[in-house]
């Protein structure tokens, strides 16, 4: 956690949002969605695993 809070720790509530709207999961939760669009779709575990997965192996 200390990690992480040092990492992210300082940044603002936008810029969370950002960095977090600019991943890959995110991004395929919102295919075919405009920006603005409101949406309930779920983000998938297997999105998720593969996107953080690819930060263990570098």
């Amino acid at each position: 956690m200390e990690e992480v809070w040092t990492a992210y720790g300082e940044l603002s509530a936008k810029r969370l949002e950002d960095l977090t709207h600019s991943e890959k999961p995110w991004i395929n939760a919102r295919k075919g969605l405009d920006p603005a669009e409101k949406s309930s779709n779920i983000i998938s575990h297997e999105d998720m695993k593969a996107y953080y997965a690819s930060f263990l192996e570098e």
